[in-house]
């Protein structure tokens, strides 16, 4: 950690290295040079006032307070959960959610808040602290924390909203287990005897021991997988502009996030920082609270989520996925053999997967000798519209070369041959959002051969449609959509629910009060 340095443009002294257990999380969107930056208090740079959200966008912070008012004695579960349902920060759906949450916590762990308990809560979160020269070092686990009366066992729960999410690496249940075995140990007090690490899923309710050791035991597995670990969280040198930046305070200095202004074709002046992708923004197209209820990362229906259609497309794309890294030319027979292992696919959806395969052959990008290098398969593209204060993330089926010019393509799966739409970019906004990011050289290369296209694989063939982004219609066209996708949720604070038809297909829909079965599936 002592090799590192800060980004230029940014000053002060680094008088604390913090760092959590949750540091090592693998994590797709991760920047290391921001988790770096994060672990230095100290170092604060912001271009301006922060705008903050009407609603609350942490999910778990109403779960959290809820439980820490029914343990510590101050409210019944019931009074609790009222206190929630007065909260006007809090949307509906998550209030929904809540409820439900707290309940199945408690119901997983019944020894708690009983009298007499053997463990009990405790305030604070449990943090190591220790000052080399003039540098204090901090690790802290976030999670609920327990303590025996005696003090002599302790336990941290770590909660997952998602079943899905629940693996922890071994650097992370290593740093818990350290934090928990050795934070705010007094001299003379009674020493820690034995110290467990937790997993409770939200989703499922299922509980999962990740470590029951002690204090040595702990710190045996610090020093083979956390303590490493943490130096390289610490050390991050790497810019890997994502998601991370809507929440980053250096974004505005950072010399790897692209600029874009009014790429979105509106305002957000005065307005709380957001992330935008056209998954999103179909979302909110579909219902305002849909869009926001996936933002908060809620448990999601997997019957309506994992759908045969949408895993067979899941499944499809990433053989395509695969099969391009390799930069080989795809072949009619290249899903021959292929099942769709890992997506639960039907005979019949399996059957149609491979004949999509071989119509994806007939068109294939790699049929061309000279795709051979500039090939980006599912490439994760960030752009920051300071116009509207959002930052753009979005992720291209394919991105390639035609000699010096990009070409975006998006390909789409039917299980049916009727895909015939009279505007493709209002029936697929990913293509309204490539246009303009090509047309306004936001890829950079020639505009000689670059293009959109679209692949529409269905059972009886392929279409592949090419979109010229420089036709001033089709970028009219473009801008239209995009900017109607954008302005209504770039102004909503409240995202309100709009029922209907569409709330059969809303993988949210049991945390919504407006869908009518959202009262038998939470009860």
């Amino acid at each position: 950690m002592s090799t590192w340095r800060p980004p230029a443009g940014i000053a002060g002294r680094v008088t604390a290295i913090a760092v959590s257990a949750a540091a090592p999380r693998a994590q797709k969107y991760k920047c290391p040079m921001a988790e770096a930056l994060k672990a230095r208090p100290s170092l604060r740079l912001r271009s301006g006032p922060r705008r903050y959200e009407k609603l609350e966008h942490f999910a778990l912070g109403p779960f959290m307070t809820a439980l820490d008012q029914v343990e510590r004695g101050f409210r019944s579960v019931e009074g609790a959960l009222d206190a929630v349902e007065r909260n006007a920060r809090v949307h509906d759906g998550l209030k929904t959610w809540t409820a439900h949450a707290v309940r199945d916590y408690l119901r997983a762990f019944p020894a708690y808040p009983t009298s007499g308990s053997p463990l009990r809560l405790v305030p604070q979160r449990w943090t190591y602290e220790r000052d080399i020269g003039r540098t204090q070092y901090r690790i802290g686990a976030w999670g609920r924390c327990y303590q025996s009366a005696d003090g002599r066992t302790r336990e941290i729960r770590m909660i997952n909203m998602r079943s899905r999410s629940a693996t922890r690496s071994d650097a992370e249940v290593a740093v818990a287990a350290f934090v928990v075995a050795h934070a705010d140990q007094e001299t003379g007090s009674v020493p820690v005897e034995r110290v467990r690490v937790v997993n409770y899923s939200a989703e499922d309710g299922e509980v999962r021991t990740w470590f029951d050791g002690t204090p040595d035991d702990a710190t045996s597995m610090y020093e083979k997988h956390g303590r490493a670990a943490l130096t390289a969280v610490a050390g991050g040198q790497e810019y890997r502009p994502g998601g991370a930046c809507v929440k980053c305070d250096f974004a505005a200095n950072c010399p790897a996030l692209s600029r874009a202004p009014g790429l979105l074709g509106v305002d957000g002046g005065g307005r709380p920082r957001r992330q935008w992708s056209v998954t999103s923004g179909r979302a909110y197209r579909e219902c305002p609270a849909r869009a926001h209820l996936r933002a908060l990362r809620l448990p999601t229906d997997a019957q309506v989520e994992h759908s045969g259609p949408a895993q067979r497309g899941r499944a499809v794309h990433a053989l395509f996925a695969d099969h391009h890294r390799t930069g080989q030319r795809c072949s009619p027979a290249m899903g021959d053999d292929w099942t769709g292992d890992g997506f639960g696919l039907s005979a019949d959806d399996v059957d149609l997967g491979k004949r999509l395969v071989r119509h994806h052959a007939e068109v294939c990008p790699f049929q061309h000798a000279h795709l051979n290098r500039d090939v980006r398969v599912e490439p994760q593209l960030t752009w920051d519209d300071q116009n509207a204060n959002v930052l753009v993330v979005v992720e291209p089926d394919l991105l390639y070369r035609d000699h010096a010019s990009w070409v975006w393509r998006e390909v789409k799966t039917s299980g049916s041959d009727r895909h015939r739409a009279n505007d493709l970019l209002a029936e697929y906004p990913q293509l309204a959002l490539a246009v303009l990011v090509l047309a306004r050289g936001e890829l950079g290369g020639s505009r000689t051969r670059s293009r959109v296209e679209l692949e529409l694989l269905g059972p009886s063939g392929v279409d592949l449609h090419v979109i010229d982004p420089y036709t001033p219609s089709v970028r009219r066209n473009a801008e239209t959509v995009v900017r109607d996708l954008v302005l209504r949720w770039r102004a909503d604070d409240e995202f309100l629910p709009r029922p209907g038809s569409r709330c059969t297909r809303c993988e949210v829909a049991s945390w919504c009060r407006a869908n009518p079965k959202t009262e038998l599936t939470t009860s």
